[in-house]
């Protein structure tokens, strides 16, 4: 059971490790900032890198965040995107929004690009903060801010992305994890590879 901030933040924490040791897709070195340590995997072809989820303060970030949909963030998530720095990156089946500065799918940005999408979803109470994995779906990942528990967590939800664009209205698919939260214990109660 996590009860306390300090609890949540050991829970992202051991989320994190898990994540560098499973490994994380190569990126174009271009793509990869110095801050997330790139390492070219082949003198051959410079190319390429493979880089990790780093340790850092970004502590505004969330309040920015925050700031901009007028609602607190799960407590889960603003303590990664507060602590760790990190391109976007997939676990089960969605890719969170990085928060390195890129321009690619980053959640001090993606959110919001499409002003109407945003404001139509902020005011049904929703905020995006991931995609699905994969580039063929392209349906909205977000948080479900109407349901924030007292622990400050929520569910996550899929909003179909052609009933916006079609027909102006929101439709919920599914709920993909009953909380942030969820998500971190499922990956980090997944055993470790050897």
């Amino acid at each position: 059971m996590v009860d306390t901030p300090s609890d949540v933040d050991e829970l992202i924490d051991e989320f994190v490790a898990r994540i560098n040791r499973r490994g994380l897709p190569p990126e174009l070195c271009e793509d990869v900032p110095a801050s997330l340590n790139p390492v070219s995997i082949s003198p051959g072809d410079p190319g390429v890198c493979t880089w990790q989820i780093i340790r850092a303060n970004t502590s505004g970030l969330a309040a920015q965040v925050e700031h901009r949909i007028g609602s607190a963030l799960p407590l889960p998530y603003a303590s990664l995107i507060n602590r760790y720095v990190f391109l976007p990156f997939a676990v089960a089946d969605l890719e969170l929004f990085g928060n390195a500065g890129t321009q690619y799918r980053d959640v001090s940005r993606t959110p919001f690009e499409t002003s109407h999408l945003f404001h139509f979803l902020l005011e049904n109470g929703y905020v995006r903060f991931a995609a699905p994995a994969g580039d063929a779906d392209q349906d909205y990942i977000c948080f479900d801010l109407n349901r924030m528990s007292p622990t400050h967590d929520c569910p996550v939800v899929k909003i179909d992305h052609e009933d916006y664009h079609l027909r102006s209205r929101l439709r919920v698919i599914s709920q993909l994890v009953p909380c942030f939260l969820e998500l971190v214990r499922k990956v980090v109660s997944q055993p470790t590879a050897n």
